[in-house]
């Protein structure tokens, strides 16, 4: 029996075009860039999203609040009301080629609280922004539960500025191990250089949760591992793009928080320097570990001052 694919009339026609060497519409040529820039700002993320010019950014990774009181800054009278904020100045900075994944959950409990699911609603009726994909994040270990199924996944919601977003699914395919290339071979209908490839990862990715022990944890309380940030990135951007990665919280207004928030930041890359340090190969050039450490010390030196002003 033919695969169901087969009778998918886009699909074959990609898979023509793909054959003839045409490229798609949403095809953008790249070169690869010799130095990458990175930019870190300690500021509220609406403010810093004002200032970036229209169409300027390919990709927007956002992992708000959840709206599930864990903490003062992850509670909102409104969920709503105030993610459109955010929400319509990131649709506003996207490229036509751009893409956003907003991290989530359903926990929604009443009429003035809200979740993501108020969020795709808002997107898909009151904007002109694209649903791609709901991809399910699954991990095996969790909390356990007695008044329901116990919770063993969180959702990304990627939607597209326009149809025409990229999209590059060679970049994050999952290799096939040899038996199973050489059992997948012997199906002529599948195309060899797929094959070769590896396999399309789905909407359910399998990636475990970070553990307390792991040398990626830098203190925040809902951290994503780095793989699943690594998969959206090679997926929907392209080298030389840029790329904004942000985690929302509310704005504060006092000085004496800010500060503190402010040093939490520097504690954090304190102590993510400490694990590259621990976990680095030692094979890796003695200039580079030493300009790590010496990176460290800086930093610390940087907080005492900061801590005493």
């Amino acid at each position: 029996m033919a695969n169901k694919s087969h009778f998918n009339s886009g699909l074959k026609m990609l898979n023509m075009m793909k054959a003839n060497g045409i490229l798609h519409s949403s095809s953008i040529k790249f070169s690869i860039p010799k130095k990458t820039r990175h930019a870190l700002f300690i500021s509220d993320a609406v403010d810093v999203l004002k200032k970036i010019p229209d169409n300027s950014i390919q990709l927007i990774l956002i992992d708000p609040p959840y709206n599930i009181d864990m903490a003062s800054w992850d509670s909102f009278h409104d969920y709503l009301e105030w993610a459109k904020i955010w929400l319509e100045e990131s649709r506003r900075v996207l490229k036509d080629s751009g893409n956003i994944a907003i991290f989530g959950g359903l926990q929604y409990q009443g009429i003035k609280t809200g979740d993501l699911m108020e969020l795709i609603f808002y997107l898909r009726n009151y904007t002109d922004m694209r649903l791609v994909n709901f991809i399910i994040w699954y991990y095996k270990n969790g909390m356990s539960a007695h008044r329901f199924f116990a919770n063993r996944h969180e959702e990304i919601v990627w939607f597209a500025k326009t149809k025409k977003y990229y999209f590059d699914l060679d970049s994050v395919r999952i290799p096939f191990d040899e038996k199973t290339k050489i059992a997948y071979r012997r199906d002529k209908r599948l195309n060899p250089d797929s094959i070769e490839k590896g396999k399309n990862p789905t909407n359910v990715w399998e990636i475990g949760r970070l553990n307390s022990n792991s040398w990626e944890r830098v203190g925040h309380p809902t951290q994503k591992p780095a793989e699943v940030v690594r998969r959206l990135v090679r997926g929907l951007s392209y080298p030389g793009s840029i790329v904004l990665d942000f985690s929302l919280v509310r704005a504060l207004q006092e000085k004496s928080v800010l500060k503190k928030i402010d040093i939490v930041f520097w504690l954090i890359m304190i102590r993510c320097l400490k694990n590259i340090l621990k976990n680095i190969s030692k094979n890796c050039p003695i200039n580079i570990r030493t300009n790590l450490r010496l990176l460290k010390i800086q930093l610390q030196n940087f907080l005492i001052i900061k801590i005493n002003k």
